[in-house]
Parts: C-alpha cells; structure tokens; sequence
C-alpha cells in the first residue's frame, strides 16, 4: 500500500471541505458532556477544536503528526494548545495524558489511520473519569464519502461481511464469551485500504463496529451511545429518518460513519 501522504496540500484543501455539518454530532455529544479539558488525537487542520472553542470550550489540547496541518490549524486558533505527536509512539501519548490530565478525548477519522490503535486505546482504558468519543468509517459501508469506489458488486460483498461480521459477534458474545484476545481479533478482520481509490491512499485500516464494541466491553469501557448512521445534512427529516434506521438490529452496523461514546 503506498505512503501515507499527511503532508500533501492536496489533503489539506480535502480536509477543508469538511464543514460544520461533519462534525456535528460529535460536537453535541462533546457539548453534552461538558469537559474541563478536551484532548483530541488526529486534529487534523484544526476546524473541530476551534469549534469547541467557539462553543465555549477553552482548555482545549489538540494532537497531529503532520507539520503542515498543524501549522495551519495554529494560524486559526492560537489560543488551543497544537503540539506534534505521533499517535503510534504510545509512550509519548501517555506522557500527554499524565500533564494535561484531559476529561475527555474525541478522535475523529484519525484511528484508520494508526497502524496500531489497539495501543492508543489501551493507554486510554487506563484512565478514570474519562469520556472518549470516536468517530471513524465503517468497514461494512461505502456510504460515507466520495473516497470509496461506488459500485454494485461493493455493496454486495459489504453486505455480504457485514452478515459473517453479526454471526461472528453473536457466536462469541452469547457462546464463546469473552475469556480470549483471539475472540477480539476473530470477530472481524481488519482490511487494509479496503475499496479505496488509488488517489486516496490515507486509509490505513477499516475495522467494523463489532471490533469497537467488544474491545469497549472488554477493556471495561462503558457504552453509552453507538450509531452508525450520522449523516451531515440540513434536512432534518432525513437526519431523524436515517436516525431511526440506525437503530434497528444488524441494520444499525451497517451505516458508514460510525460514533461512538463511551466512559470509564
């Protein structure tokens, strides 16, 4: 698989397009929580932590690994503490976490891109009286944006996973419990760059809600709220519709955007 290419100005001017219907449900959810402080991990060019900023959130600490988001994200905010780190250095991460001791950290479209979140997401499960809000692409969906191929034969093959995927996480949660790490590892496989476009070549790895909630349940995170079925739009009715879909057994895996909260 090629390089990740975080430094591109091409990304860059992608990630712009992300406006503040994308990250409007995690922004609620982090309202609704209302942190003292605000880690977030893959900040990208900055435009969600300077939206909790104008929302009234001002201890705000925000993580990438690329020099020229980073840059760009400090020239819109220089009241939001911007450092370097990369997120597959766990140690260092650690070492964020025991200084700035954060309430809450969100994570939005970064954990696809670790080549180990696994890592990431244990050294969270250490902390206490922490929320963690995720959002990430679905591995069974390529409803989420123009970076998947849209093609029938796709569709079919998800659908096709995500019913293996239920059976699987049926199987483990109600016969073989919980007792292994290889019932976690099992219960989906991780595909890597999975129905990507060449040109887009940032995915590092899809993984499936079921992955999400047995690692929440097994590192002793409690769930408190899951869909997969967040989609930007101003048209209300659609968004509540679509809402509603999302709740329904099995269906609710399938959507493509998946949030995710969860606290210890």
């Amino acid at each position: 698989m090629p390089e990740t290419i975080y430094e591109s100005k091409e990304y860059l001017a992608k990630l712009a397009k992300k406006k503040s219907l994308w990250y409007e449900d995690v922004l609620g959810e982090v309202l609704k929580a209302k942190p003292q402080t605000i880690l977030e991990v893959g900040c990208g060019n900055g435009d969600f932590a300077n939206l909790c900023f104008e929302n009234g959130l001002k201890k705000i600490i925000a993580l990438d690994n690329s020099n020229l988001f980073l840059k760009k994200a400090g020239e819109k905010n220089q009241e939001i503490i911007f450092k370097k780190l990369n997120l597959n250095q766990t140690h260092l991460f650690k070492e964020i976490l025991k200084k700035h001791e954060p309430d809450l950290i969100v994570a939005i479209d970064s954990l696809e891109h670790l080549v180990n979140k696994t890592a990431l997401l244990l050294a969270i499960s250490e902390l206490k009286g922490i929320t963690l809000i995720v959002q990430c692409p679905n591995l069974y969906s390529n409803l989420i944006g123009t970076n998947y191929e849209f093609k029938l034969g796709f569709m079919l093959v998800k659908l096709l996973r995500g019913l293996t995927g239920y059976f699987r996480y049926l199987w483990y949660r109600f016969l073989a419990g919980f007792s292994s790490p290889k019932n976690l590892r099992e219960i989906t496989k991780l595909k890597k760059g999975l129905d990507y476009k060449h040109s887009d070549s940032d995915a590092v790895v899809l993984t499936s809600s079921f992955w999400f909630l047995l690692f929440f349940k097994q590192n002793g995170f409690k769930l408190k709220k899951f869909t997969s079925f967040s989609f930007p739009t101003k048209r209300k009715w659609l968004k509540k519709s679509l809402a509603c879909l999302g709740k329904l057994p099995f269906i609710k895996h399938l959507g493509g955007k998946m949030i995710f909260v969860v606290e210890k």
